[in-house]
């Protein structure tokens, strides 16, 4: 999809799980703008450094952030709300939380075109 000769936007979420980063990207999808969506933890620089450096290769291409913002308590009783199968141990969501790293403009490393942040329940704040 990359590939085809139109301006696009990549969007590349960045949270913890249960933050809402599916829910919105299933929301998003149905927009008449075509774009891409890149929905997955992408909580570190390592994490995001693949997909952003595949973005970047194509000129047409606009690379945005889309970052969940939500307070642990949030997460934590969002988690609970899941189905089993799909809820994460205490502990794990816990570390995932603390390993976060927040994409930012002024980042040599990482080129991101926009950041947009959703905080806890609010929706998109630019």
């Amino acid at each position: 999809e990359l590939d085809r000769p139109l301006d696009k936007t990549l969007y590349i979420t960045v949270g913890a799980p249960a933050s809402g980063k599916s829910t919105s990207s299933l929301n998003q999808s149905h927009q008449k703008n075509f774009s891409i969506i890149f929905d997955a933890c992408c909580m570190t620089k390592v994490d995001r450094y693949e997909v952003l450096s595949l973005g970047r290769k194509y000129p047409r291409t606009k690379v945005v952030a889309v970052v969940f913002y939500v307070e642990f308590s949030t997460l934590r009783k969002r988690n609970d709300l899941r189905e089993s199968a799909k809820q994460l141990p205490m502990d794990k969501l816990s570390s995932m939380f603390e390993s976060l790293e927040y994409p930012s403009l002024g980042d040599a490393s990482e080129f991101f075109d926009e950041i947009v942040m959703v905080r806890g329940e609010a929706g998109l704040v630019h």
